[in-house]
């Protein structure tokens, strides 16, 4: 059976955590649309508070500078543009995001959610980690990662359960993870709909999660564990902010 430090170091190879990180690592992770970024920042920031009066709280939760997760739920295609606009400007041009590869195969989707963002592809029919190892390195250039650990969009608005791998990449890399609740989003633009409705949508940023004491657990306890541990920890306080 493998020893808790051996089961750390199976978890950190899939996230490739000890390679070298390229300067400009995070930079090849843009793309040619970022010229058109800023027009698109207005015009999508002025109908954020039109059409969904778009606020937040808890803004004076976000680490004073990067590197750190953000995490959230996740019911809309509305919820990382309302988190991205609801953050500061200082944090704006560090913000990395992940998508799902599905908008790949949809090139005028592709070429907004570059144009809006920094961003990188997760294959959910294939190998999570691949995204994560990529997350793990954004995160070890100074960025910020926004993540959805739910892995999919809600159906229903409710909370899925929570992908392990979050856990396994805020502890492995030692980063803190700011949660997030967004509320509105699933009654603006649930799953199935494409034209959103008017409604009002609200950010809460709750207190990072520190994962250090995490890391020194897994000379005591396995890997897998610890990970599941944060994790949980993690979407109680999302649920806790949703009920604020």
């Amino acid at each position: 059976m493998d020893s808790p430090q051996d089961t750390s170091s199976y978890w950190r190879r899939l996230l490739k955590l000890d390679e070298e990180v390229p300067a400009d690592f995070a930079a090849k992770l843009d793309s040619f649309w970022k010229i058109f970024r800023r027009p698109l920042h207005n015009i999508i920031s002025k109908l954020a508070k039109s059409d969904f009066g778009l606020s937040a709280r808890g803004l004076e939760n976000l680490p004073e500078k990067p590197p750190f997760l953000i995490a959230s739920n996740h019911s809309s295609s509305l919820d990382f543009p309302a988190v991205f606009l609801s953050l500061p400007e200082k944090y704006k041009k560090d913000v990395v995001a992940m998508y799902t590869s599905f908008f790949d195969r949809i090139p005028p989707a592709k070429a907004a959610i570059k144009t809006f963002v920094p961003s990188f592809a997760v294959d959910l029919e294939g190998s999570f980690w691949d995204a994560l190892s990529k997350a793990g390195k954004v995160l070890k250039s100074g960025k910020i990662v926004y993540i959805a650990p739910e892995g999919q969009r809600s159906y229903d608005g409710k909370l899925l359960p929570f992908k392990v791998g979050v856990g396994a990449l805020a502890v492995e890399t030692k980063t803190p993870v700011v949660p997030a609740y967004i509320k509105g989003t699933f009654e603006a633009l649930p799953r199935g709909r494409f034209i959103p409705r008017k409604h009002p949508v609200k950010v809460i940023f709750g207190k990072p999660l520190e994962t250090e004491e995490f890391f020194i657990k897994k000379g005591s306890l396995p890997a897998y564990d610890v990970y599941k541990e944060f994790t949980e920890k993690l979407r109680r306080e999302i649920l806790r902010l949703g009920s604020v």
